[in-house]
């Protein structure tokens, strides 16, 4: 193609480097595109008015990408050049002889609208031409066309039988890919092969949504012959535990259509979030608030400060395969502000308990310095109306304690409080404060706003009866009218620490302690720990979680079976860092969301986690 010589009116001249554009007014509304020197014929565009009209280079195409594509065509190309103008609708490309399809300026960096690129031109491949390998060549005006004999070579989309393994981590892994058709450099010297493997969405049988997802890795090929072929991939690291669709493409862009499923199913993984976080923290709470919107919402605790926050992170609804990046669902929402929430706020705390009842949020004790003191004061958010109110209750009342556990037991419409830590005198006639562990219990009656010893009265300070030791940083899971508690810290006679793994239930009816001795004790027991938690799971299963052992921090997970009486050891693929003091709540029968603490370098965390147990 010819450089064009551009007219419009005024008498004005324009001259830009390397000599080779000038511009000239004309007194034409029309554009009037002209050959090179030595010719006569013009090409006369009506549907550019005002326009500048200059010499151009000489049209030529140096590469495009891909070079190849499918029989069935609609491979977009990338056309690399030189002197490439828009001329809108004349522009062309042709493949072979003579197959002309329609060209276009690529306009686009970002989202920004460019007019000025003059180096890259846009066609799709049309479909298979009777020859594996076509030129392919370009005009601006549709008349005249480059002859630079670059080529496009054709082959037949490749096929996908099996993957190995069809199941893997959210961390992601090595894929295998066996099918036919995965072509070699070797053995096609035309084209340059760009290989891919895609793992996309898929849409349930029931047409339930699923989160878009579009994500490319490079492949290898291993081995291509006439029958089989294998190449290997990448499955990449996601934040959702479900199915995605794998393909592979030979040119990096056009991938075959295939109903290969590759489920992601690991135990643990990173949810997709929205909204900002809560600072890092430990000795906070997050309680499940199981009313629409469902929601947890975490309270207070420690990082740096003493803190009396309050942060909601509102749930999926799981209608998703897994959480929406778009939607609402698994958001954070700093609700501390006046204009979210009301009322008599509690004071700053941390190492205190929360319970939800009946539309209530219910806090407890704590400490709110590190001097020694602690809180005996209760009070109570409406997670409806999210007004706060102190609670003036009568009866007989904890002491003031730290690291106890609170447990709703909606069957008697109460609050079960068990152990924690206070700073009282001694005892053994000293007059001495230390941190004393407690093993008292009380109940609160949330409709009365009662306290009252959960104990039978003949057993509350009985030396013979069966109860956990005076305990402090244990767990607490309600499984219908029964409290479970698991493992903690007291402190010897002489000041020692002990560490415990021993498990109790109180029924509260029945107003007792029951120590649970497993069925496979002592064969398969975790490790004696405190400020771990514990979570239920299939009204069913006592899951439990990190800690701090004698050895530090942990991340080890445990499951219960409260009806075979079996401790079971989990291995997942991996695991959140060891830590403790971090806080845990079930978001649906066999899933629960673990947040925050400390770990064992003493650095506070800030960091999320789902866990989903197979049914």
């Amino acid at each position: 193609m010819g450089d064009f010589h551009l007219k419009k009116t005024k008498k004005m001249k324009f001259f830009f480097f390397l000599s080779f554009i000038l511009i000239k007014l004309s007194s034409q509304d029309d554009i009037t595109f002209c050959p090179a020197s030595g010719t006569s014929s013009c090409v006369v565009a009506n549907h550019w008015v005002n326009r500048y009209e200059y010499y151009s280079p000489f049209l030529h195409v140096i590469s495009i990408y891909p070079n190849g594509g499918p029989l069935s065509g609609g491979t977009e190309i990338e056309i690399t050049g030189s002197g490439i103008r828009d001329f809108g609708s004349l522009m062309k490309c042709k493949f072979g002889e003579n197959v002309i399809v329609q060209g276009k300026l690529r306009t686009k960096f970002g989202q920004s609208f460019n007019p000025f690129n003059n180096d890259i031109m846009i066609c799709e491949s049309p479909s298979w031409l009777n020859s594996t390998v076509v030129t392919v060549e370009i005009s601006l005006t549709g008349e005249t066309y480059t002859s630079d004999g670059v080529t496009f070579t054709y082959y037949e989309s490749p096929t996908i039988e099996k993957i190995i393994p069809t199941s893997g981590s959210t961390k992601g892994g090595v894929l295998t890919v066996t099918g036919s058709g995965f072509l070699e450099s070797e053995n096609v010297t035309t084209m340059d092969f760009d290989y891919k493997c895609l793992f996309s969405s898929i849409v349930s049988q029931n047409g339930s949504s699923q989160v878009p997802i579009s994500i490319t890795t490079t492949a290898t090929v291993l081995q291509s012959r006439e029958t089989t072929s294998v190449l290997e991939c990448n499955y990449p690291e996601v934040n959702f535990i479900g199915n995605v669709k794998v393909s592979i493409s030979l040119n990096g862009k056009d991938f075959e259509e295939s109903s290969i499923i590759f489920t992601y199913e690991d135990f643990w993984h990173i949810p997709a979030t929205n909204g900002k976080p809560p600072s890092s923290r430990l000795f906070h709470t997050f309680t499940l608030v199981d009313q629409t919107p469902r929601k947890i919402l975490m309270f207070g605790g420690f990082d740096g400060r003493f803190r009396n926050d309050l942060h909601s992170f509102y749930l999926d609804v799981m209608s998703d395969f897994y959480p929406s990046s778009t939607s609402y669902d698994n958001i954070w929402t700093d609700v501390s502000d006046t204009n979210f929430t009301t009322g008599e706020w509690p004071g700053v705390r941390a190492q205190h308990a929360t319970a939800w009842i009946n539309g209530f949020l219910y806090v407890f004790g704590g400490v709110s310095n590190f001097l020694g003191s602690s809180l005996s004061n209760i009070y109570k958010l409406d997670t409806n109306s999210m007004s706060w109110s102190k609670i003036v209750a009568s009866g007989t009342a904890p002491s003031p304690r730290s690291q106890h556990s609170m447990s709703a037991v909606i069957p008697i419409q109460s609050i079960f409080i068990f152990g924690g830590r206070s700073y009282e005198e001694c005892g053994y006639g000293s007059k001495r404060l230390c941190f004393v562990s407690k093993r008292d219990s009380f109940f609160f009656n949330t409709t009365k706003e009662v306290w009252s010893q959960a104990e039978a009265p003949e057993d509350i300070d009985a030396t013979n009866v069966t109860k956990p030791l005076p305990t402090k940083g244990h767990s607490a899971v309600t499984i219908e009218e029964s409290v479970w508690i698991f493992g903690g810290e007291s402190i010897s006679k002489k000041g020692e620490t002990i560490l415990t793994n021993s498990l109790f239930k109180f029924n509260s009816r029945e107003r007792k302690w029951y120590e649970i001795t497993p069925n496979n004790y002592p064969d398969a027991l975790p490790q004696k720990r405190e400020a771990h938690t514990a979570t239920l799971l299939n009204s069913r299963f006592i899951c439990l979680f990190g800690g701090r052992g004698s050895t530090g921090a942990l991340n080890d997970l445990w499951l219960f079976d409260t009806v075979s009486l079996v401790w079971s050891s989990i291995s997942p693929t991996w695991s959140p860092s060891p830590r403790f003091s971090h806080v845990a709540a079930a978001i649906t029968s066999n899933s629960l969301l673990i947040w925050g603490g400390m770990n064992g370098n003493g650095k506070m965390l800030d960091d999320l986690y789902e866990l989903i147990v197979p049914a």
